[in-house]
């Protein structure tokens, strides 16, 4: 299951580029923004990021 606050971590990731971005644009810390996607991807299973010159 997943939550408003998980959704909004994932879309902010992928407009974003980045989990530094993403945490900044949602005002929350980097390691916040990558553990909601780490829990979205344990969740169901899936890798929903590949890390590529640190970016996702």
């Amino acid at each position: 299951m997943f939550s408003y606050e998980h959704l909004a971590a994932f879309c902010a990731t992928v407009e974003e580029g980045s989990y530094s971005q993403a945490a900044r644009k949602l005002q929350k810390d980097r390691t916040t923004i990558r553990e909601q996607i780490k829990a979205l991807e344990d969740s169901y299973a899936v890798t929903l990021f590949e890390i590529q010159a640190r970016r996702p």
